[in-house]
């Protein structure tokens, strides 16, 4: 049902009031908010409006609440900025509708990219991505790179290897030493927290925003199978998918969960 409705409603107009979504004269934003009480947790996800590619900029929002007190303290927010290379060939923005949901769309002749975002059962928020691919675009059948940004004082954003995907991870940058050289900035912060470890102690500012989760896709015939995904320099994702040019199109769910996790 769901591969029909992506297929086939890809033109409807925007609209001024759609629950769920904020639409404005420069982006179209979803705000969800998972109520906890250790404190509330947030995401706004901001789409640019006129763009010529995906460009999504997502800003998470954790509160943390005082030990003593109903008080808590200021947010902990960071803010995130992932953008996807079109390859030279743009998109066109829609809103479409999906089971009565809104969804917000990017359109060209090959594929069009759909999301729409909200609370999962673990506290946590997915910010929910199909891509319906109609033809192949590369030599291996279908190819996709995502480019990550990230703000935060004196922390880098960055995409590292998951036990279940792949992680958004904050970490730590150490003084003194060169921030690109980043194996050397890995093996000090793996020495403190080794170091902390024996002595009971937890090493604190670093932690996972959140998890690319594998990239499942349906071929034409209904076959789920697994793509391929890579970390390249640490902010660079690159999907692959290889498939004959027979076996399209392709429905692909390469889902994004957000949450904040300390890492110990």
């Amino acid at each position: 049902m769901l591969f029909c409705v992506l297929i086939f409603k890809a033109t409807e107009a925007w609209a001024e009031k759609f629950p769920g979504i904020e639409i404005n004269d420069g982006a179209v934003v979803f705000t969800t908010t998972v109520p906890a009480a250790a404190g509330n947790f947030s995401v706004e996800t901001r789409f640019l409006r006129g763009s010529p590619t995906v460009e999504k900029d997502i800003k998470i929002s954790q509160q943390r609440k005082i030990l003593k007190g109903p008080r808590f303290n200021p947010d902990d927010t960071v803010r995130l900025r992932f953008v996807l290379d079109n390859g030279g060939r743009p998109f066109r923005q829609s809103i479409i509708k999906y089971q009565g949901r809104p969804m917000l769309a990017y359109d060209r002749p090959q594929d069009r990219f759909s999301y729409f975002q909200m609370p999962n059962d673990h506290g946590g928020v997915d910010l929910k991505e199909w891509i319906l691919v109609r033809r192949p675009n590369c030599p291996q059948g279908s190819c996709y790179q995502w480019y990550l940004k990230g703000e935060d004082f004196n922390r880098r954003i960055v995409f590292t290897a998951g036990r279940d995907g792949i992680n958004i991870q904050r970490q730590m940058i150490v003084q003194g030493i060169d921030p690109m050289d980043y194996a050397a900035q890995r093996h000090v912060i793996e020495a403190v927290r080794r170091a902390l470890k024996k002595m009971d102690m937890h090493f604190a500012g670093e932690d996972i925003l959140g998890q690319v989760k594998p990239v499942i896709y349906k071929t034409k015939e209904g076959v789920p199978k697994q793509g391929v995904i890579n970390i390249r320099d640490h902010q660079m994702l690159e999907v692959t998918i290889n498939e004959p040019p027979q076996n399209y199109p392709l429905l692909i769910d390469p889902g994004l969960e957000l949450y904040n996790k300390k890492i110990k």
